[in-house]
């Protein structure tokens, strides 16, 4: 069992990684969905960020110096590398599972803060990271409705891949009256 609860993880885990899948398709010019667990695992990483802001007064100062030093190390080299790498490196999943699940976190865990302030101040940001999250859903939905439209009247007929096209001799005035019985 964790410090945070099983049930948090999960759902910091889960909305992490769709959120930072929102972010990177936002984020990018072509439509490209994109796969792996990286934005989950650094919405846990942000998840954690905040557990250790919400409960700081509880930790020994070499507990915090500890835990707090492993998490940046850990990243700057994400981001390092994911910058400098050859490789195809999603940052925008990476940043996008990173902010919400440091949002998340602070959601979950506001009432851990010993002081009113820092509660009114999770609570705060955690109220932005969800509008937030709304918000790039919106744009995601808005701005690849065309793209998918477009794509599917793209794909609708391509007289290359036709079957019929394919399978018989048909002249170009032939293949468009197939083109043009299929669409």
């Amino acid at each position: 069992r964790t410090p945070q609860g099983t049930c948090k993880v999960f759902v910091i885990y889960m909305v992490s990684g769709i959120m930072g899948n929102v972010l990177a398709s936002v984020a990018e010019t072509d439509l490209v969905l994109g796969v792996g667990a990286s934005g989950s695992i650094l919405g846990m990483v942000g998840g954690e960020l905040a557990f250790l802001w919400s409960t700081w007064s509880r930790w020994e100062p070499h507990q915090r110096f500890e835990r707090t030093r492993g998490m940046l190390i850990s990243l700057v080299l994400v981001f390092v590398v994911g910058i400098a790498a050859p490789i195809n490196t999603d940052n925008w999943a990476h940043l996008g599972g990173l902010l919400s699940g440091f949002s998340l976190g602070l959601f979950a865990h506001h009432r851990n803060f010993e002081r009113s302030r820092g509660r009114l101040v999770a609570v705060i940001l955690s109220f932005l990271g969800i509008v937030g999250s709304i918000v790039l859903v919106v744009v995601l939905f808005s701005h690849t409705k065309d793209k998918l439209i477009l794509s599917l009247e793209e794909n609708i007929h391509r007289p290359t891949m036709c079957v019929l096209c394919k399978s018989s001799d048909l002249s170009d005035k032939e293949t468009q009256k197939c083109a043009s019985s299929k669409s």
